[in-house]
């Protein structure tokens, strides 16, 4: 039973790759996919779509440098 459980999550993950890559290719063609349009192209819902857009802006976000403000040194 345990085999299967593994297995079955593998594919939803594998899937959930497959979604966010497909929204990412489609964001930088500037054609971006919608939450609905993605989720029906997987078979999902508009949430689940969603939740595969807002990974990859996430993985976006966590990927570019941050500017830190720093204290000017005291002369």
């Amino acid at each position: 039973m345990l085999h299967r459980e593994q297995f079955e999550e593998a594919e939803l993950e594998r899937m959930r790759q497959d979604a966010r890559r497909a929204y990412a290719e489609s964001a930088q063609a500037g054609r971006p996919l919608s939450a609905r349009a993605l989720g029906e192209a997987f078979g999902m819902s508009e949430s689940w779509g969603r939740k595969q857009i807002l990974a990859v802006r996430d993985d976006e976000e966590a990927s570019r440098p941050h500017l830190r403000a720093v204290e000017p040194a005291a002369v």
